[in-house]
């Protein structure tokens, strides 16, 4: 406010510039000033007997906003990832007048928070603002910090800038087949990549398997632009067609999100058969050879019928042309004789040892030999004429065994 002293009777009123000043008091002699610019004040004083009235005088008055200063030119926040708010930052504003000002507000635009508590900074005092970023897309964010005070409602800016950051991810391949594998036995490893395509870091929260799989790998965290790879095995249950999954939750996006992964396998399992489960030869001669008869080993499976050996017990003897791995729905011969080396029945096996246990086939056969005896060890014939036959002595060859006499 400005006063005017008075001398004898005088008045006051605003020629110009009444749109930010006005006068009240006696005689509109107080100025308040509610703006900036150029006042012009016309001062009339009246006469009396004593004097003339005085001729009207002009003065002007410049009213000019008071300053604020502020400790930064800008904010940068640098990097802050999706869904997080950086840490404060602080802006310092210095009253560098001698008078107190209001500030009037103090706002940040776009992804930008300001909190402060100055309603007024008093003569050369300061005011502490705090301020925020927490983006809401990824890429490039501006914003603006202003500052409204004084009577005026001046205005000073500054710039906010930072950058909002968020994962990607990319997984391959999106399915994995394992093919055939026998069941109860864990196939060779495949490999999932995780690519982190983002500019922050990947959080992988929560991997998950099922059916007849297993995965291996520490993928936790992948940071931006690098990968991590998971590897997936497959332990069929029970043969034919096998099916599973892989999930991975991530911070991906907006919130937890899943990726999947479709798995496949085969389970297989060989299948052996040996036949006939007996086998009996025909009686035969002792130290002789019988003819062949055959065994047929078969693998009724899905898989491979591996390490497979032939053995036999007793006065038998085998051949073979079987492999030591037979391929599924393939089958070999394994031919056998009999060469008794005792009259009698005589038994033994045919076993054949792979990756699923024993099979075996019963081999029964006869020895035969024949028995010859005659019923006397001597004949006696007594005296007899020369030039004549006795009567005739009879002697019995039996055979007792279970040949033929030659």
């Amino acid at each position: 406010s400005l006063a005017v002293a008075r001398l004898l009777s005088q008045s006051f009123s605003i020629v110009s510039g009444g749109s930010f000043g006005s006068l009240s008091g006696t005689n509109n002699s107080v100025l308040t000033i509610t703006g900036v610019g150029t006042i012009v004040i016309a001062a009339n004083q009246a006469g009396n007997a004593n004097y003339m009235a005085a001729t009207q005088a002009t003065a002007s008055i410049v009213a000019i906003a008071g300053n604020l200063n502020s400790n930064v030119t800008g904010l940068a926040f640098g990097s802050v990832p999706l869904g997080s708010t950086s840490p404060a930052q602080t802006m310092i504003i210095t009253n560098p007048n001698g008078l107190a000002i209001t500030i009037t507000s103090i706002v940040a635009s776009g992804d930008f928070s300001a909190t402060s508590n100055c309603p007024v900074i008093t003569a050369l005092g300061t005011c502490s603002v705090n301020v925020t970023f927490t983006p809401s897309v990824a890429g490039a964010r501006n914003g603006t910090l202003t500052v409204t005070y004084g009577q005026t409602s001046s205005q000073q800016s500054v710039p906010l800038t930072g950058t909002g950051t968020a994962p990607g991810i990319q997984i391959t391949p999106a399915a994995l087949n394992f093919g055939s594998q026998v069941i109860a036995t864990a196939s060779y490893g495949q490999t999932i990549t995780i690519q982190n395509t983002g500019t922050a870091s990947l959080v992988i929260s929560n991997i998950a398997t099922t059916g007849d799989f297993a995965t291996t790998g520490n993928c936790a965290t992948v940071s931006a632009g690098s990968n991590c790879s998971l590897t997936v095995t497959f332990m069929p249950a029970a043969t034919g067609v096998r099916t599973g999954t892989v999930t991975l939750t991530d911070n991906a996006g907006s919130g937890n999100q899943s990726q999947l992964v479709n798995l496949s396998g085969v389970g297989t399992q060989a299948g052996a058969t040996l036949t006939p489960s007996v086998q009996t030869f025909p009686g035969t001669l002792v130290g002789s050879t019988s003819f062949l008869l055959n065994a047929t080993l078969t693998n009724t499976g899905t898989a491979p019928l591996t390490g497979i050996g032939v053995s036999i017990l007793g006065d038998f003897t085998q051949t073979n042309a079987c492999p030591a791995t037979l391929a599924p729905n393939t089958s070999c011969t394994i031919s056998v004789t009999y060469a008794p080396t005792v009259a009698g029945a005589e038994s033994g096996s045919l076993t054949v040892t792979d990756n699923l246990g024993t099979q075996s086939v019963s081999l029964l056969g006869t020895g035969l030999a024949p028995g010859a005896s005659l019923n006397t060890a001597q004949l006696v014939f007594g005296g007899q004429l020369v030039n004549t036959s006795s009567s005739a002595q009879t002697v019995v060859l039996t055979n007792s065994g279970t040949a033929a006499v030659n």
